[in-house]
């Protein structure tokens, strides 16, 4: 008989903006998968090609841990509206950067993961 595994105490963040980006990105190839909830498939038969393009492009480019973490986390990351927000106030110029600087780090990204400076 195996001894019982001993216990251990987990704590569970629920993240808003993560969860809602996360969503997003079912966007992007919501046709490979089954099981979906309508929405998703009702919001991706609405996009126009144009729209879906771009969506296909931030999402595989910039991925999910790119756009999360180019805000510090707490009160920017509580809501989705204080999430736009915050990325509002940057500079663009500092905002495109601080996105390369993310994509390039990241593990998930098309350049994070091939072209790994």
């Amino acid at each position: 008989m195996l001894p019982a595994p001993e216990s251990v105490d987990a704590a569970v963040v629920y993240e808003p903006v993560f969860t809602q980006l996360m969503s997003l990105t079912m966007l992007v190839d919501s046709e490979r998968y089954d099981g979906l909830d309508d929405w998703v498939l009702k919001v991706t038969n609405q996009m126009s090609a144009e729209i879906h393009n771009q969506h296909r492009l931030l999402f595989s480019w910039f991925w999910m841990d790119s756009l999360v973490n180019v805000v510090e986390r707490g009160e920017a990351t509580q809501s989705f509206n204080a999430y736009i927000s915050a990325i509002e106030a940057y500079n663009p110029i500092m905002l495109r950067n601080k996105l390369f600087e993310q994509m390039t780090h990241s593990t998930h990204t098309a350049v994070g993961s091939d072209y790994r400076l």
